[in-house]
Order: C-alpha cells, then structure tokens, then sequence
C-alpha cells in the first residue's frame, strides 16, 4: 500500500509540474502577464511538492542508518536493547 501512495505521490507532482509549464507556455501565447505569472506559482508549488518528497526519503534514509533500526534487525530484543543503554548510562 506504502508503495502506491508513493507513486500517486509522484504523479501527482509531476502533473503539477506539468500543468504550470503549460499554464506558463499559454501566458506567453496569449500574452497575458497574470497568466504567465499563475502558471509560475505553478511551478514554485511544483517544487515544493518535490522538495518535500525529497525530504521524506532523506528521512526515511537516516531512520535506516540510526543505530536503533540497526540493532532491530540484528536480532536484539528490546531487553536487550535497554540493558545496553543502561550500561552506556552507567559508563
């Protein structure tokens, strides 16, 4: 399911992309400055959409590379895990 949200997440980016490019293109034949201007907010929310996904996925990257994720996959059991800490507490 994770894997769809993101490719809609995706697309859905790019159409706006897509339709700020156009809306862009059709201020410029048109020659109509307001036009050319909501086609640029267009694009400017385009880019925040794509940065905010970037941000997700560099997230996502830093939670996998945290040492609590790490020892979750070694096997160790959230016992464990706290008799760590509490020695690294103690040291």
């Amino acid at each position: 399911m994770k894997k769809y949200k993101e490719t809609i997440k995706f697309f859905l980016t790019l159409a706006v992309g897509v339709v700020g490019i156009i809306w862009m293109f059709y201020g410029l034949f048109v020659n109509d400055n307001i036009q050319i201007l909501f086609g640029i907010s267009i694009l400017l929310f385009f880019n925040i959409l794509r940065q905010d996904n970037e941000i997700e996925e560099l997230k996502k990257e830093i939670h996998e590379k945290s040492p609590e994720f790490i020892i979750s996959t070694m096997g160790f059991s959230e016992e464990d895990i706290k008799k760590l800490r509490n020695e690294q507490d103690l040291l």
